[in-house]
């Protein structure tokens, strides 16, 4: 049985010349881990990530936010405030991907994740660590979308970044070059997203067995 440990808390800050090692644990389950007994067995899988710091900054210090979590206030819930006219306002200091899904697969090609609004009554549009959404051109071109296992930003509009990200699974997708940012690549677990991306989807695109972040961080 899993159980999620307390990410450290960690502080970036733009222009900071450093890779950052982040990471996120995967649960296949159609709850959430709260509502299983302690009993129940989960199959769970661990994405390591590197992130590229020197080359983008914005993108990566926006994901490694996301995935420590230190802009949650325990004990409010991490989606507390979406029901709110105001949530970009109300969400921007409970930022996590903790109990966020892999939303989307496009088969053969890419793993859509961190989409913070899935899940509930009104679907509100985005929001990262700067606020609705970020833009970082100096970015776009540091790296091209030339290998699988790279990370790259999903954007809702050219420019306009946010807390959703993509798992490249594809040796060619320089077409998004110039449009989303490449910031960092897989360093184990890929096998698991090759399995899911190969896997049966609904009609949306979503994995048939839902898999949801049950654990992340990241660390300099």
């Amino acid at each position: 049985m899993f159980r999620a440990g307390a990410s450290s808390c960690l502080r970036l800050a733009k222009g900071y010349d450093s890779t950052i090692k982040a990471y996120m644990v995967f649960a296949l389950s159609r709850e959430p881990l709260s509502a299983l007994p302690d009993s129940a067995e989960i199959e769970t899988h661990r994405v390591d990530f590197e992130l590229w710091g020197k080359k983008c900054p914005m993108a990566v210090e926006n994901f490694a936010r996301c995935c420590t979590g230190e802009m949650v206030l325990p004990p409010i819930p991490a989606t507390e405030g979406l029901e709110d006219p105001t949530w970009a306002d109300t969400l921007k200091p409970q930022l996590t991907y903790k109990e966020t899904m892999l939303h989307k697969v496009i088969p053969g090609f890419a793993v859509l994740g961190g989409d913070m609004s899935i899940g509930h009554k009104e679907q509100h549009g985005t929001v990262c660590a700067f606020g609705d959404d970020f833009d970082a051109p100096e970015e776009l071109e540091m790296q091209s979308f030339n290998k699988k296992g790279l990370l790259g930003t999903a954007v809702s509009a050219p420019h306009k970044n946010h807390s959703q990200f993509f798992v490249l699974m594809d040796e060619n997708g320089k077409h998004l070059d110039g449009t989303c940012i490449c910031f960092g690549r897989v360093t184990s677990g890929l096998d698991f997203l090759e399995r899911v991306c190969r896997g049966p989807v609904d009609a949306h695109g979503r994995p048939a067995v839902p898999i949801r972040v049950v654990d992340c961080g990241a660390k300099v």
